[in-house]
């Protein structure tokens, strides 16, 4: 078996790494790879309907480790496949959206079947004999009919289900690089885009407006500091207030009469413009 798998599998991880240097986009990587692993599965197949275990534990380690991994990377590409082709183009929070469904997704896939999922993330090794041996398929398979589709030339009665959890666990992996990536492309857009507004009023004008607005909760309900709502409006208006921001505010206060100078002049000019437009 060793002579055998040590180049089949070397070769598969050539070709894997050669195809993820060729190919920028996922979609053509994984074209490519689920197309290419389930031709290498068929050749795996092909080889171990001939072959004969020397021991318990060599068929054991095939299944477990070996095969259950192979099969992995074709899930993992073949679901790559069909996720970015269903992606949406149209908005990085629809793709956030999405990426975090696909992640919820492939979690409760892995957990679907709960006392094996426990067993194999505990690292037990007791029930292996009957989990990963074509002989413990075939017990099973007496005992259930409902399996009785599995083929037990070419498989154990759970590699496939290992293979399920690894395949999810790097889809998991991907999906959330993903979602980062796409924040702070989100971030530097915000941050790194130049506003065409200017403030041409006082900064302490604006700063009255921003303590109105935190005041008033109608930012994301009062639960946002201060200084962030500042640090927003000063960028996308060109004008940095964040410095001075509370001094400014006890200024404000200190005012004798008409504290809210700035805010009384909003509501007067915008009433004066909506009766000059009804005469």
């Amino acid at each position: 078996m060793q002579s055998f798998c040590g180049e089949f599998f070397c070769k598969v991880d050539s070709e894997i790494l050669r195809t993820e240097t060729t190919y920028n986009s996922p979609i053509c990587q994984a074209k490519h790879l689920s197309n290419y692993l389930e031709e290498k599965l068929n050749e795996l197949f092909i080889w171990l309907e001939g072959y004969e275990f020397k021991n318990i534990e060599e068929e054991i380690f095939f299944f477990k480790e070996l095969k259950s991994k192979l099969t992995s990377k074709y899930i993992y590409y073949h679901k790559i496949l069909e996720i970015e082709s269903k992606a949406p183009n149209t908005s990085r929070k629809l793709k956030i959206k999405y990426y975090k469904d696909v992640i919820v997704k492939c979690h409760q896939a892995s957990t679907k079947d709960k006392e094996f999922y426990k067993y194999y993330r505990s690292g037990f090794t007791h029930y292996d004999h009957m989990y990963f041996t074509r002989y413990g398929t075939k017990q099973s398979i007496n005992k259930h009919i409902a399996r009785i589709y599995i083929d037990v030339r070419r498989c154990s009665l759970y590699d496939y289900n290992v293979a399920l959890i690894l395949a999810n666990d790097n889809l998991i992996e991907f999906y959330e690089e993903r979602i980062e990536e796409l924040t702070n492309i989100s971030k530097s857009l915000f941050y790194n885009t130049k506003s065409n507004l200017n403030w041409t009023g006082t900064k302490v004008d604006l700063i009255e407006l921003v303590y109105a607005l935190h005041a008033s909760k109608a930012i994301n309900h009062g639960n946002n500091d201060i200084k962030e709502i500042a640090m927003c409006l000063g960028r996308m208006l060109n004008v940095d207030i964040e410095d001075g921001l509370y001094r400014a505010y006890l200024d404000i206060k200190a005012r004798k009469n008409n504290k809210t100078k700035f805010l009384n002049t909003l509501s007067e000019n915008l009433n004066q413009k909506m009766i000059e437009e009804d005469n």
